[in-house]
């Protein structure tokens, strides 16, 4: 279960359903489900920091996307966001 580094679990939007990166809005926070794996673009990610329970938050939605991933920030496009799955946080939206 993931958890905010201590011992109680994070509460998730919608019962912690997986939702594509690519629907978020500005602000939104969660947590990094998966990333497809099929692409040099997706290991890449990976190497970045993209796994599974790392926080992530979007920083700009539309095109490119802005996201900051733990203590990274990276710019993607739309269609590469598409490839990382997520949960979000209730009540972090900032924008």
């Amino acid at each position: 279960m993931t958890t905010n580094g201590s011992s109680e679990p994070l509460e998730f939007v919608n019962g912690g359903s997986e939702e594509a990166l690519s629907s978020w809005q500005n602000g939104d926070e969660g947590v990094v489900v998966s990333v497809e794996e099929d692409s040099r673009f997706g290991i890449r990610l990976q190497e970045l920091g993209a796994l599974p329970d790392a926080r992530i938050r979007m920083l700009l939605s539309g095109s490119p996307i802005v996201i900051q991933i733990e203590d990274g920030r990276f710019c993607i496009r739309s269609e590469d966001a598409d490839k990382i799955r997520v949960r979000r946080l209730p009540g972090v939206r900032t924008g």
